[in-house]
């Protein structure tokens, strides 16, 4: 997401940052049927701690178009090429895996507010993977510039859209 995103998120009022404000897209895009959703001020209300009057057109108009994105990247037919919204490698290793712990914990919280994602959160299958991702979000340790950490960063990030796309595959298919 472009800095103008984070400006608007901050614009609202809200502590959500652009990387957080995206996994919850994700997670919603992930356990909801494309067809059984639609965005609407008090649901952004609602994941940003926000006043429905807070929500702007400018945020709503931001946020259907980043959701409709993670539709389809999650769709099957479209090579599951869901890309996380973070920032790129011109960035220090530290301010990225920062923001994918941020991602991490804004896809988490969108599960658990959906009520959907019910039947995910409670398979055994499922719960080592959520608990992959909290230990993710959990991280605060910096990381130094490396050949090592970049490599485990990416690891780190495909394991993270792995977990993603298995949940929304298994969603879509119950």
């Amino acid at each position: 997401m472009t800095e103008s995103v984070a400006a608007i998120l901050q614009d609202v009022g809200t502590d959500c940052g652009p990387a957080e404000f995206h996994g919850l897209l994700v997670a919603e895009a992930a356990i909801k049927p494309a067809d059984a959703f639609t965005m609407s001020a008090q649901w952004l209300a609602d994941r940003l701690s926000v006043t429905q009057q807070a929500v702007s057109p400018g945020l709503l108009r931001m946020a259907e178009t980043h959701y409709r994105a993670a539709v389809e990247s999650l769709d099957e037919y479209s090579d599951f090429n869901l890309v996380l919204e973070l920032p790129d490698d011109s960035v220090a290793i530290d301010d990225r895996f920062s923001e994918l712990t941020c991602w991490c914990s804004g896809f988490l919280r969108g599960l658990a507010l959906a009520d959907s994602a019910r039947h995910i959160i409670d398979q055994p299958d499922y719960q080592e993977m959520l608990a992959d991702l909290a230990a993710i979000a959990g991280v605060m340790d910096p990381v130094p510039e490396s050949e090592s950490n970049e490599s485990d960063f990416i690891e780190i990030l495909e394991y993270v859209r792995i977990v993603v796309l298995t949940i929304a595959t298994d969603a879509k298919a119950r």
